[in-house]
């Protein structure tokens, strides 16, 4: 633990070393929450509801556009901590048991690119996106390469996270990479805006025991004005099957009206470590065949709709979904969301009502949600529930919410959580002559 702290700190000091930075942007975030949670009993298998008052604090800096002989290069650095006020939680994925603290380092790495930005490096914590890496959260470094006529390379390598400087390779670990080492890359071509592939693998160990053995394919293609095809998909190597594959193709039929189709095939156990039990437990493979339209019948009007049908094992099913939005008066917004969804033996129907509103300095919202459930949970077959905020600029870079959600659903009879934000955000520019 104290290894990763002092990784932990020098982060810190390295973007404390760069605020001489031309862009330093720094941003400070208090939360206080007060409501029921429900957690387990000490001691036993029974739930119960009890009082929860965090305080949360998250910060982030980044110094950027800092430039040299060598190229430009930037430094960021975003970390949390909380306290209990109330009583003390049951805190999960290895915060300290029986403690009223807790916090972590979410990303901190320095970035620079050299060589007239064709390569491109990242040493830190951080997230990795290219290829078929899903996320990957880790600790190590990333290489991008930006080669002649099109061609990209990109490699990375590092340890995965665990929150809060826990043991790594554990369950504790964040996203789908339970391992001590993860290591990939990408190569990818692309021509005139128009095409874009990409070829990936993705690779984890935890010790000598496989997490991740996978090869991916990534597209992306324009062949007429106002068409554009996108898709991806991966291959388990260590299973020798097809985990996920998606394809979409929108179509700018006219100005107000876009078509989208789109299809995925997805084996939900293959989306979790190799080396976790809970990959039997998963349901079984499904594709789901859909599409949906985006309409602008009214320059404040716009309507979103889609259907997917849900084929698996167990059962057919589908999801449909419509929903209108009309932003127009004096920064108002209304809107509606109908939704519904039907899988083997459950299902439920969602009707959601929302809106905002500005007035200068202040702002608010209202959330107003009713669900209905197919198959009852815990004897109740429906749920209600509302979320009313309101916002206040008290002054250029700091502002202040007020939040609160009230209803009840199968876990809770009524329930009231409350809100409170204060935010802080600055940018400090410095003019290069």
């Amino acid at each position: 633990m104290r290894t990763r702290l002092t990784v932990a700190l020098a982060a810190l000091g390295l973007v404390a070393s760069a605020a001489r930075g031309d862009v330093l942007q720094a941003s400070s975030t208090t939360i206080v929450t007060a409501g029921q949670s429900f957690r387990p009993q000490a001691g036993s298998t029974d739930y119960e509801l009890k009082l929860a008052a965090p305080v949360y604090e998250i910060v982030s800096v980044s110094a950027s556009e800092m430039r040299n002989s060598w190229g430009e290069f930037e430094a960021v650095v975003s970390a949390w901590g909380a306290v209990d006020a109330g009583p003390i939680r049951f805190w999960q994925n290895g915060a300290p048991a029986g403690s009223r603290g807790s916090g972590d380092v979410d990303v901190g790495y320095l970035r620079g690119d050299l060589l007239g930005r064709h390569l491109t490096f990242r040493l830190g914590r951080q997230m990795i996106v290219e290829g078929n890496a899903r996320m990957v959260h880790l600790d190590g470094g990333q290489l991008v390469l930006r080669l002649p006529r099109g061609f990209g390379l990109s490699g990375y390598a590092g340890a995965p996270v665990a929150p809060r400087f826990d043991a790594r390779g554990t369950q504790f670990a964040t996203g789908n990479t339970a391992a001590t080492l993860a290591y990939g890359g990408r190569v990818s071509w692309g021509y005139a805006g128009r095409v874009e592939l990409g070829a990936s693998v993705a690779m984890a160990q935890s010790g000598s025991e496989v997490v991740r053995r996978e090869a991916g394919a990534d597209l992306r293609l324009t062949p007429l004005h106002g068409l554009e095809i996108v898709g991806s998909g991966f291959y388990s190597l260590y299973d020798a099957r097809l985990a996920q594959a998606l394809v979409s193709a929108q179509y700018q039929l006219l100005r107000t009206l876009q078509l989208i189709a789109d299809y995925q095939h997805v084996e939900p156990d293959l989306l979790l470590p190799r080396n976790s039990i809970l990959a039997v437990f998963v349901s079984d493979g499904r594709d789901e065949p859909g599409g949906g339209v985006h309409w602008t019948p009214l320059r404040t009007v716009t309507v979103d709709a889609d259907y997917h049908y849900l084929k698996a094992s167990d059962g057919d099913g589908g999801r449909a979904r419509v929903k209108g939005t009309w932003n127009g008066w004096r920064r108002t917004v209304l809107g509606a969301d109908l939704q519904y969804l039907k899988i083997p033996e459950s299902g439920y129907t969602l009707a959601r009502l929302f809106g905002s509103r500005t007035w200068g300095r202040l702002g608010g919202t209202l959330d107003l949600w009713w669900y209905r459930y197919e198959k009852q949970v815990n004897g109740q077959d429906q749920s209600l529930g509302a979320t009313l905020t309101g916002g206040y600029a008290l002054a250029p870079a700091w502002k202040v919410l007020l939040a609160a959600t009230a209803g009840s659903d199968p876990f809770y009879k009524s329930r009231l959580d409350v809100m409170a934000k204060l935010q802080w955000t600055q940018l400090f520019v410095r003019e290069v002559r």
